[in-house]
């Protein structure tokens, strides 16, 4: 049919195959006899990519000689799946394959693979055990990691957050917060920019902002945000008290640097 049709023709078997032991297919690439798992479904994407590549399929031949080619981790950054994930997704298969009919047939034994942080791993045990909600979860966990200074996880979580609740504003205050820390000025003015759109006054949008002008050197316009902020908050009691510190005293050295 593929030949009929033109198509590019990928066989996922093989390619599952050829990235295996002894070519036997196990529990590095599936959770089952049938569906992958995160780093299967990864190796599949690859493979597809390839493919579109080889073809020039989807864009034009000279957008894909200019493309350039990412590694395998700077895939996997852009592909949104934490540790988070892979410590849940383990938790869920250890559920699926203690029952039956896997237990007793012992079916696919092979070790899941492994997550080396045990953050992440703490945080998925809880959401899986004690039902807490999933987006709760990634935040708590972005709050450790920011507190532990890990802002590229920190950042990996909230996106996730973002991408799946993107009116949860304050994920998305947090995250135009940590991309300051990161100094990336611009993404983080994106980030605060678009919660603004929806709710103006947001105390802790508007305290985030005035955060970033305070490090891009404008103490004006520091000042006259962290004031509105902490005005703001006032009424709304929306601002976290490590956010609110951080602001009142930005607040109180812009105003010095403005001092004559």
């Amino acid at each position: 049919m593929a030949r009929e049709e033109g198509a590019s023709l990928l066989d996922f078997e093989v390619e599952l195959s050829a990235a295996s032991a002894s070519s036997v297919i196990g529990g590095a690439w599936i959770i089952d006899h049938l569906h992958p798992n995160t780093d299967g479904y990864f190796l599949l994407a690859k493979a597809v990519a390839r493919a579109m590549r080889e073809g020039e399929l989807g864009f034009g031949a000279a957008d894909w000689r200019a493309a350039p080619a990412l590694d395998d981790g700077e895939c996997k950054r852009l592909s949104g799946v934490s540790d988070f994930d892979r410590a849940y997704g383990n938790l869920v298969i250890a559920d699926v394959l203690g029952d039956w009919p896997f237990a007793e047939r012992n079916l696919l034994r092979s070790p899941r693979p492994p997550v080396d942080d045990p953050q992440a791993e703490a945080a998925a045990r809880l959401c899986r055990s004690r039902g807490a909600g999933w987006v709760d979860c990634r935040l708590q966990l972005a709050g450790r990691y920011a507190n532990a200074g890990r802002l590229e996880p920190a950042e990996r979580e909230l996106r996730s957050v973002v991408h799946v609740a993107p009116d949860f504003l304050l994920a998305r205050v947090d995250l135009g917060v940590i991309l300051m820390y990161e100094s990336r000025y611009d993404e983080a003015v994106r980030q605060l920019a678009a919660v603004r759109r929806r709710w103006p006054d947001f105390a802790p949008a508007l305290a985030a902002q005035g955060l970033l002008a305070y490090r891009r050197d404008d103490p004006a316009e520091a000042v006259r945000l962290l004031e509105q902020a902490l005005t703001a908050d006032a009424a709304q009691r929306t601002l976290a008290p490590p956010l609110r510190a951080e602001a009142t005293a930005a607040l109180v050295s812009a105003r010095a640097r403005l001092r004559p």
